[in-house]
């Protein structure tokens, strides 16, 4: 990712589903709590709809209870 969303600090990404003409693409990032937050556990979710038409994706990204939506592009 590139931006000001980010979802990789210490743990690298999984790529759970790398998407097709049918499906999103899904990522995760996980962060335990020694893993260097210091507060508490952390979760990351990436879902872009890769199936759509067109150079730009519909996305949503989750950073613990916070939700961002837009569109991604590939570059």
């Amino acid at each position: 990712m590139a931006g000001a969303l980010k979802n990789s600090y210490v743990t690298a990404p999984q790529v759970i589903d790398p998407g097709s003409t049918e499906n999103s693409f899904k990522v995760m990032t996980t962060m335990q709590l020694d893993q260097g937050l210091g507060s508490g556990s952390a979760l990351y979710a990436l879902v872009v709809n890769e199936y759509q038409d067109g150079p730009r994706k519909n996305f949503v990204f989750l950073d613990g209870s916070d939700v961002y939506f837009g569109w991604c592009e590939h570059f």
